[in-house]
């Protein structure tokens, strides 16, 4: 009968193959926690840099921007709006934003430039003519789609907190995992050691046999 003995250079092989799914598992769920949490600092530090953040909820812009789009938008003068650009604003008397495309301007009595706006997919323009108070306006960048769900959810002061804690707890845990991983893994054992030990056996109890045979002879 033969006896079948495990190497040492597979016993690491098979513990890297127990662990390999795992350690892909912890990766991929660190990935998308890092993901959210560069999510969450940004909407805190675009708006320093002149940079500002909005979400596409509706579909009058349909084709251009889809609903769950994340528009990336540029403060720029008022002076250098022109015929053709997309805008967020807030239309007046009401209180929600706007992202739709400038069809006109005109000087109005008081010399202010007076603007008209349209969505892409709607039929007719914006029923309101308007001027814009402040000297800078958010003009379209370029924007990514279906982000803005997440950073929907990030305009939540609660869950920008959890995210960031979550961060936190995070990079412990990525600690605790490395001490733990390479604590698991084997030292290895080097090829012919468990012979080298057995001959070594071997030989002491032919010693010891030798030593048994003297003693009776005298």
């Amino acid at each position: 009968m033969h006896d079948i003995r495990e190497t040492s250079s597979e016993r690491p092989r098979r513990s890297r193959s127990r662990t390999g799914p795992r350690l892909r598992s912890f990766w991929l769920v660190v990935a998308i926690a890092g993901l959210v949490t560069v999510c969450a600092i940004a909407v805190l530090l675009m708006p320093v840099f002149g940079y500002r953040v909005y979400v596409v909820t509706g579909d009058s812009m349909k084709g251009t921007l889809d609903r769950g789009a994340l528009v990336i938008a540029k403060s720029v003068p008022v002076s250098s709006l022109k015929v053709g650009d997309v805008i967020t604003f807030v239309p007046p008397n009401q209180t929600a934003p706007v992202t739709h495309r400038i069809i006109s301007i005109t000087v109005g009595s008081d010399g202010r430039p007076v603007f008209r706006t349209k969505g892409d997919h709607n039929e007719y323009p914006d029923p309101w003519p308007f001027t814009l108070d402040q000297p800078t306006q958010a003009r379209y960048l370029t924007h990514v789609p279906h982000l803005g769900y997440i950073f929907a959810l990030l305009a939540i002061r609660a869950v920008r907190a959890v995210v960031i804690a979550g961060a936190g707890l995070l990079l412990v845990l990525v600690v605790f995992w490395e001490i733990w991983r390479k604590a698991e893994k084997e030292v290895p054992v080097p090829d012919g050691s468990f012979s080298s030990v057995q001959h070594a056996t071997n030989s002491e109890k032919q010693l010891r046999s030798l030593n048994v045979r003297d003693d009776t002879s005298s």
